[in-house]
């Protein structure tokens, strides 16, 4: 007898956890088993829900829509990358693009489909995780959603995210004792088993090959920018599905990645941004410098170098880093890559942004998590990671970015006359009371190598 042809359902039942699963119910997910559930299952062997394969039948006919986290204990665990397109912003060509660059760039082999909706997309790929624990597995991927979101400039999505993070048992002080049980993150189960050899196919990293990634330098926005052109323009078919409810077979049309208009060009910033560059950026800057001068000794900084600032820190405001941070490079890697794209005319200058920064930090405009910084430095070899401020523009400076353009307001006020009674409300702070980043000295721990501990055993003798 030959040997029996693996099914999608064996498949992923080696890569995803037996204790937590999810489904939608009337437009919202949850976990199918609580956490005092999988609890009591633990310790009590009560009876627990499963996924079964009639509920991995129906995912799959479009009927209904489950969902999985991390396999906790297995030796691989499937992941899914989550290219989000909500709110309005993105669309499922740039969502598409994205998922291209990604297997281009990152993740060779990259099994990728629409969402459900039409929208999106979600790419899988697997972690061999090799013996090591969940809430390491669990760090990683948080670090690789961190590191991808400063890769979606010039796409046409709202944010990327990493999920199927894996549940965590936590082990008491006896033998075999549960202290306690926390649920992993949840992830759509791929959607398509039509295309069940290309999910089979896709990337594995090794925990390893997964940390060197994170470690990969990022490629430089302007390459990213060019790609973006690139993937627009390719008549490549991408073959993909959007499954229709209760239907059991489904075709896979070709979808084309087409370059649509001004959302998905070559453009870091969106044309509708830029387009506000020279209109109500250029007036809050105007009015802003207008009302509170900036004292900014020899820096030379305009009206026009402002309205810059502002913009881009509205785009920060909205693509934070999973922790909270914006580092200087972050930001001065996209001035420059809209300056080299030519919609400004001014380069990136570290004097110039610190300036704009600290002016708009006297007038409380910025929100400050956190003002320290420890700048990354080697050690021994080994290069260990600084850490970046956490600041982003206050909710006052967002609402004057988002000022209607209208010329009247419903209450008959216009909004040039409400941005200007906001700015004269403001209060600029002195020099020394002003929020400005503090810099943390990192202590350099010099461990002694192996010549060096013969040396001094030697010496002791």
């Amino acid at each position: 007898m030959g040997k029996r042809k693996e099914t999608i359902t064996a498949w992923l039942r080696k890569r995803i956890s037996h204790l937590d699963y999810g489904y939608k119910h009337y437009g919202k997910v949850g976990h199918c088993n609580l956490n005092d559930e999988v609890l009591d299952h633990l310790r009590n062997k009560v009876h627990l829900s499963h996924l079964t394969n009639e509920k991995l039948s129906r995912h799959f006919s479009g009927e209904d829509t489950f969902y999985f986290a991390g396999n906790s204990w297995g030796s691989e665990s499937l992941v899914m990358i989550d290219i989000d397109c909500h709110n309005g912003i993105g669309t499922l060509q740039g969502a598409l693009a994205y998922g291209q660059f990604l297997k281009d760039t990152f993740f060779p082999n990259l099994y990728f489909e629409p969402s459900t909706n039409g929208k999106g997309a979600h790419g899988y790929f697997v972690v061999q995780k090799d013996g090591v624990k969940p809430e390491i597995v669990n760090d990683l991927l948080g670090q690789l959603q961190a590191y991808l979101r400063q890769t979606i400039y010039g796409f046409d999505i709202e944010n990327v995210e990493i999920k199927g993070r894996c549940p965590r048992i936590i082990w008491g002080s006896k033998k075999g004792e549960v202290a306690n049980y926390k649920a992993g993150t949840l992830a759509k189960i791929p959607r398509n088993a039509l295309r069940f050899e290309e999910l089979k196919k896709t990337t594995t990293f090794s925990i390893a090959e997964l940390r060197s990634l994170i470690l990969r330098p990022l490629p430089e926005i302007a390459s990213i920018v060019k790609m973006v052109s690139v993937l627009c323009e390719t008549k490549t078919a991408i073959p993909t599905t959007i499954v229709a409810p209760k239907i059991v077979k489904v075709s896979i049309p070709k979808v084309r990645i087409e370059k649509p208009v001004g959302s998905c060009s070559d453009k870091v910033i969106s044309l509708e941004e830029l387009q506000k560059l020279d209109d109500h950026y250029l007036e809050v800057a105007r009015t802003l410098l207008g009302v509170h001068p900036l004292k900014a000794g020899r820096v030379v900084a305009t009206v026009k170098d402002l309205a810059v600032f502002l913009m881009l820190l509205k785009w920060f405001s909205a693509h934070m880093n999973e922790d909270g941070s914006l580092p200087w490079k972050r930001f001065a890697g996209l001035w420059t890559a809209v300056y080299k794209a030519k919609d400004i005319d001014r380069a990136f200058d570290p004097k110039r942004f610190a300036a704009l920064r600290n002016y708009l930090s006297s007038l409380n405009l910025l929100d400050w998590t956190d003002d320290t910084y420890k700048q990354g430095h080697w050690e021994r070899g080994v290069k260990v990671g600084g850490i970046a401020c956490k600041w982003k523009a206050s909710d006052v400076l967002t609402s004057m970015l988002l000022l209607k353009e209208e010329k009247t307001s419903l209450a008959g006020t216009s909004a040039s006359s409400s941005l200007q009674q906001t700015v004269e409300s403001l209060v600029m702070l002195p020099f020394e009371q002003t929020i400005r980043p503090i810099e943390l000295m990192s202590m350099v721990i010099l461990h002694p190598g192996e010549q060096e501990l013969r040396e001094a055993m030697g010496m002791a003798a």
